[in-house]
């Protein structure tokens, strides 16, 4: 596969001959990033009318079985109190695939740039994304 789209709210990957090939169905999904072997993305989970949390999620494009890489961060969010992912963006693969780079929501007005080892899963807080 050459790319990966958000197509309303599914993951969707385009091939070389321009062919799209769906692999979300859920309509909660965003910021697809594409490696060698696997796409990952967020998932929207709704939790009530007007709150929303994310889990980072990877789909392994060898047999397409999708797993939850992470669910919390390892932090409470200083607006709502909780370790669930709020408001994540700008993900990034890094070139050798062993981090995610990304925002997310840290305090009421700040937010954090992380980087994610993917492998072992553990977060390290880089800079203030304001």
């Amino acid at each position: 596969f050459s790319n990966a789209l958000n197509i309303e709210g599914n993951i969707n990957l385009i091939n070389k001959n321009g062919e799209k090939k769906q692999v979300t169905f859920f309509n909660f999904d965003t910021s697809p990033v594409l490696g060698k072997n696997r796409v990952l993305f967020f998932r929207e989970i709704k939790y009530s009318h007007d709150t929303s949390y994310f889990n980072l999620i990877e789909i392994d494009l060898i047999n397409f079985k999708e797993k939850t890489l992470i669910d919390q961060k390892p932090f409470r969010d200083g607006l709502t109190g909780v370790y669930e992912m709020v408001n994540p963006r700008n993900l990034i693969l890094s070139k050798d695939e062993k981090y995610l780079f990304f925002i997310i929501e840290k305090y009421v007005t700040a937010s954090q740039l992380v980087r994610l080892d993917i492998k072992k899963q553990e977060w390290k807080d880089f800079i203030s994304a304001e």
